[in-house]
């Protein structure tokens, strides 16, 4: 993928979606570790969320780690919805979000769907179309989204002036990777028009135009997406490397056995004696990986320990 996260496998050619199994616990129960071992499940909590506050430094969304809320969606519903809250944003504690999520469902439901459709690079057409709602009323919940989290905006804004004008998409600082616009994108082809008097007495002008206008949209919304999807797989990876090495230097390569990476989870197989110990030391390894992107809010990671894929 051109984020950098890993593809899913095609069954017609006898690999198996990994990605995309369900999650319960019927299916998972069918990978089991091999007799003597343990089945390590590890992943990242909130990875992308994390990784935007990081890189957006939306006080808001900082804030809501720091303080330890737990509920993100009700978090976002009550800055979005003045109406519903029950003290100041300045007096808001955890526990003092309880009662959104059985009393006011519906706009729960809203900042939801906003918060992902928002993060993936959508507007207010996607939420409406998400939420089944009209258009005015996804423009509205969009717009009271960027209030509540005015530095998104403002991040989301810098990323898409540099792709403009630089005409890549840069992940991140630390691998340095980018994400190259085409030459042919409809956008990028306008902006060199323009430079010519010529163009405007072109009768393709218009056609043009709106052509670029269409590009333009698809590479806010890759803009706004790929340097968090980019950079969460980039820590995902890296995270493995770290693991991998650890277990050369301690002698357990081939003893512990790194089975596969879905999305931001790693499963691996270990003796029953140490795997407990291995535990600890692939959710270390995936915190090193994380501190290297994330210096503000710490990425975390836990892991569970059966004799199946549990998650």
């Amino acid at each position: 993928m051109n984020t950098g996260r890993l593809s899913s496998g095609n069954a017609k050619e006898n690999k198996p979606n990994l990605q995309n199994l369900p999650s319960d616990e019927f299916t998972r129960s069918c990978f089991i570790a091999e007799p003597g071992n343990k089945f390590i499940a590890a992943d990242y909590s909130s990875q992308e969320q994390i990784v935007l506050a990081n890189f957006s430094l939306e006080k808001n969304l900082i804030n809501f780690y720091e303080k330890g809320f737990s509920d993100m969606h009700s978090y976002v519903a009550f800055l979005m919805y003045p109406e519903i809250r029950r003290c100041t944003i300045e007096e808001l504690e955890p526990d003092k979000l309880n009662y959104i999520k059985k009393e006011y469902p519906d706009k729960r439901s809203l900042a939801k769907s906003a918060g992902f459709a928002i993060n993936y690079g959508g507007n207010g057409a996607t939420i409406a179309k998400n939420c089944n709602i009209s258009k005015t009323d996804g423009e509205f919940v969009y717009n009271n989204y960027f209030k509540a989290f005015p530095g998104l905006k403002n991040y989301f804004d810098l990323v898409l002036a540099k792709a403009e004008h630089f005409d890549y998409i840069l992940f991140n600082n630390i691998t340095g990777r980018k994400l190259f616009i085409s030459l042919d994108e409809p956008f990028v082809k306008y902006k060199n028009l323009v430079k010519s008097p010529e163009f405007w007495y072109d009768p393709e002008a218009k056609n043009i135009m709106r052509e670029s206008n269409k590009s333009k949209s698809e590479i806010q919304r890759k803009a706004q997406n790929y340097p968090i999807q980019g950079s969460s797989a980039d820590i995902s990876k890296l995270s493995g490397i770290i693991f991998y090495n650890q277990l050369i230097e301690k002698n357990l390569l081939g003893k512990v056995k790194m089975v596969n990476m879905v999305h931001d989870e790693w499963c691996v197989e270990a003796p029953e004696e140490i795997a407990s110990e291995i535990s600890d030391l692939l959710v270390k390894c995936m915190k090193s990986a994380g501190d290297q992107f994330c210096k503000t809010v710490k990425l975390g990671a836990v892991a569970e320990i059966g004799d199946y894929w549990i998650h």
